[in-house]
């Protein structure tokens, strides 16, 4: 029926505004379709075929999952683009990071363990002079 060129469909149904708004998705703010505002043209029901009123309902929904596919791509891409961002992270954390840390560490505790032993043998010889001092 569609296939009948005679009855014009064009423009039987716009899209007269789409409402967006914004979801915050593990720290990534998403776009979210919230509302879309469609207008079917008005038609002579007696003038035009039966199936218009069908094809009308079928070209508002097919409108309306048109954007619903352009937000869940826009959120798509989003997501992807973060998760780059979080890889690149987790790398810089796990190759860079976190060795650097562990050779501070080894350092600092080879340092205490260096202070400790000569807080040792100055309180020896500390302990050896008064024993001295208290002999002589």
């Amino acid at each position: 029926m569609l296939a009948n060129r005679d009855v014009d469909l064009s423009e039987l149904v716009t899209v007269t505004g789409v409402e967006l708004g914004s979801e915050n998705l593990v720290g990534t703010t998403l776009p979210v379709l919230r509302h879309v505002a469609l207008e079917t043209r008005p038609y002579a029901f007696l003038a035009k075929p039966h199936w218009v009123d069908n094809a009308a309902a079928m070209l508002r929904h097919m409108l309306e999952l048109r954007i619903r596919v352009q937000v869940e791509a826009r959120r798509l891409a989003l997501l992807e683009e973060a998760v780059k961002t979080i890889t690149q992270r987790v790398n810089l954390f796990d190759k860079v990071l976190i060795p650097k840390a562990k050779a501070n560490i080894k350092r600092i505790k080879i340092y205490l363990s260096d202070e400790e032993m000569a807080a040792v043998v100055r309180s020896k010889i500390s302990k050896r002079k008064r024993a001295e001092h208290i002999a002589a």
